[in-house]
């Protein structure tokens, strides 16, 4: 979706510079037409430079690409600790995205091309004519206030109305340009949220110890004696099948204590449930897949020798990372000792796994060796070591991640400079008219910076909440039954965003206010007014 997305907006960015070649090439296509050349023969010329553009891009595009592919992967196998990194390019691959990148030129070049193959002869040996006349512009009808601007500021306000598709071409450019932005870095700040949200809200533990061989209470109380443990909880771990009328699922089961807090049970709305006293609660993903609601009951296979019928559906929980099933340790004691035909005890007790807090400064890594020695104890999991190992690879991630921010940040910077420039050069003509008249190089570049800076201003929101949109959907579509990705964006993000948009669309006019007073302004009134 991320490369579509790029070659949309490079899409644009060239429809945008042929339109501006096709526009101050007028006159030219103009006399074309009158010397009798056909308006399709005209067409197919402005389109073969799309095709162009588009067959050069292919292939350097291609080339690049070869050799990232060889960096990335030799990367990724380095980060998993993969002795041997094997690089193939496919055929398939080069012939899709070179096809891809040709026809991206030709589409983008066909509506500028078949706008100069339809330009009639007395049309275009007149030139660039405004399309319409002067007025109140839509701002000024909004704001009131606005009509008692000086009169430069007014020109600089009405000319947006007067060559519309100028100005829409802009704030598209600024639109494109902001959802690039906020979509890659948003799908960063999502993912980070995610991390945080399973390791910090929903695990409040620091470590795991898996126990066989001995009553997990026994052990519990050997582990509360050790010094830097503060607190322990106890829990049943158990794989198991969930079938529903739509299908069946493999998860794994855990059963808490009734009042247990280092594992926090979250709904899809992010508030606490509690612990069920009887029944399950199920992952969120279980509720489409197995077709199952809240009161609804399911059959529970356990671990392949017996089955649960008849266990009632308590609510749904909403973890980002797996899909599992969670009931409380007394319903678990009574209802396993049920399956396997075992008139179990509400205090004998199943728990297999315990859940551990370490003091305030305590590091996980020196509790292995005590801890594990413990009678019992078959497993030492440091869960922060767990997240720091995920952190880790997140490195990775955050390459890839990095590389599409890059990307998108440069494309930015292109279409933003690209409409901007194509904005200032259509303009040329009226600008030197203006100088000639005495307006100063200060006093023009004034008006073109504040209709520079209405354009992106406007482009602006559209492009933010259009980039919320997309990482949205990125988030929809990244999500499954092991992943459960929520749309994320700080408020920095949008900040930080707007405030590099303005920078960018203020810089990228300055090459084209530079080309302006470099003009011969005799020869531009000369051909103006012939």
């Amino acid at each position: 979706m991320f490369p579509a997305f790029f070659l949309i907006a490079a899409a644009f960015a060239t429809y945008v510079m042929l339109g501006r070649m096709v526009s101050g090439q007028t006159a030219n296509i103009g006399n074309m037409r009158a010397l009798g050349i056909r308006g399709r023969t005209i067409t197919w010329h402005y389109a073969a430079i799309g095709l162009v553009l588009g067959i050069v891009a292919s292939v350097v595009g291609v080339i690049l690409c070869a050799l990232l592919a060889e960096i990335f992967t030799r990367l990724y196998t380095g980060v998993l600790s993969i002795p041997e990194a094997i690089v193939v390019i496919r055929p398939a691959t080069v012939v899709a995205a070179f096809a891809t990148g040709v026809l991206t030129g030709l589409v983008a070049a066909w509506i500028p091309a078949r706008s100069a193959g339809r330009t009639s002869p007395a049309t275009a040996m007149r030139g660039q004519l405004p399309p319409g006349g002067g007025g109140e512009s839509l701002l000024e009808r909004l704001i009131p206030p606005l009509r008692g601007l000086p009169v430069r500021w007014l020109s600089a306000i009405r000319g947006l109305g007067r060559a519309r598709r100028r100005s829409v071409a802009s704030v598209i450019g600024v639109m494109l340009a902001t959802m690039l932005v906020v979509a890659t870095w948003g799908f960063l700040d999502s993912f980070e949220a995610l991390l945080e949200r399973q390791f910090v809200d929903i695990q409040q533990y620091d470590a795991q110890l898996h126990v066989s061989g001995r009553p997990a209470a026994e052990v519990a109380a050997d582990v509360t004696a050790v010094e830097g443990v503060e607190a322990v909880e106890e829990a049943l771990v158990v794989p198991v099948a969930v079938m529903g009328p739509d299908g069946s699922y493999s998860t794994m089961l855990t059963a808490l204590e009734p009042e247990a807090e280092m594992h926090r049970l979250l709904d899809a709305g992010g508030s606490t449930l509690p612990v069920p006293t009887e029944g399950v609660l199920l992952g969120l993903a279980l509720e489409s897949d197995l077709g199952v609601g809240v009161g609804d009951s399911v059959t529970i296979d356990v671990a392949g020798l017996a089955t649960l019928d008849d266990v009632p559906v308590a609510g749904f929980v909403k973890e980002p990372l797996g899909t599992f099933a969670y009931t409380s340790l007394p319903y678990a004691t009574e209802v396993v000792g049920e399956a396997f035909g075992v008139a179990m005890p509400a205090e004998q007790d199943p728990a297999n796994l315990l859940m551990l807090t370490f003091d305030d400064g305590v590091v996980g890594s020196e509790m292995r060796t005590p801890l594990s020695e413990i009678d019992g104890v078959e497993a030492f999991v440091d869960s922060n070591a767990f997240y720091d190992l995920v952190q880790g690879f997140m490195g990775l991630f955050y390459v890839v991640v990095g590389v599409m921010i890059v990307l998108g940040g440069v494309l930015a910077f292109t279409l933003i400079y690209n409409t901007m420039s194509a904005n200032i050069s259509e303009r040329q003509g009226e600008l030197a008219v203006l100088r000639t008249l005495g307006l100063s190089r200060r006093a023009i570049g004034s008006m073109v910076t504040l209709q520079n800076l209405i354009l992106t201003l406007i482009g602006l929101i559209p492009g933010l909440i259009g980039g919320w949109l997309i990482t949205w959907v990125f988030m929809i579509t990244m999500s499954s039954d092991m992943f459960a990705f929520d749309l994320y964006i700080r408020p920095a993000t949008f900040v930080v965003t707007a405030i590099a948009i303005i920078i960018v669309g203020l810089l990228s006019q300055w090459p084209a206010l530079r080309a302006v007073d470099r003009l011969d302004l005799g020869q531009l009134v000369r051909d103006r007014s012939f």
